[in-house]
């Protein structure tokens, strides 16, 4: 694969009314194009919708860690480039990592590593094939 793309949302919240006041829960969404080396018009498109558990180490800083899992959906679409596509939607997992710098009392940039993995995927006329990514991610986290 070539090097691609990924976009994503997520929200959450944190854990603090049940007392784990270092952790949250969130649910994410995550879409992912890459095409196949040397060509033009053969993709691979993953889209991802996870619930993950997140741990947020204490640093009394405005630099902040956080690593956690989620399990969810992921749809697995291939186009080969010639007519011969399809997808379909199994049961995925991730895992993350991360750094983000508190900017202000609204917003943090951060980068992000992300790990995720779904099996038995049927698609673009191959069938049981994994689907394993590797994304990093920057941006922004508003602090609603």
């Amino acid at each position: 694969m070539d090097t691609g793309f990924n976009a994503g949302a997520r929200i959450g919240t944190t854990l603090e009314a049940w007392n784990l006041p270092d952790f949250s829960v969130e649910a994410d969404g995550l879409f992912s194009q890459s095409t196949y080396a040397g060509t033009t018009n053969a993709r691979l498109q993953s889209s991802s919708y996870m619930g993950n558990l997140i741990y947020h180490l204490p640093t009394n800083s405005p630099f902040g860690f956080y690593g956690g899992a989620g399990l969810g959906a992921v749809n697995t679409n291939i186009d080969n480039g010639v007519g011969n596509h399809g997808g379909s939607t199994v049961l995925g997992w991730q895992a993350l990592g991360g750094v983000e710098y508190r900017a202000s009392e609204w917003a943090s940039l951060f980068a992000e590593y992300r790990y995720q993995n779904a099996h038995d995927v049927n698609a673009g006329g191959l069938t049981r094939i994994g689907n394993t990514s590797n994304n990093l991610s920057f941006g922004v986290k508003w602090h609603l």
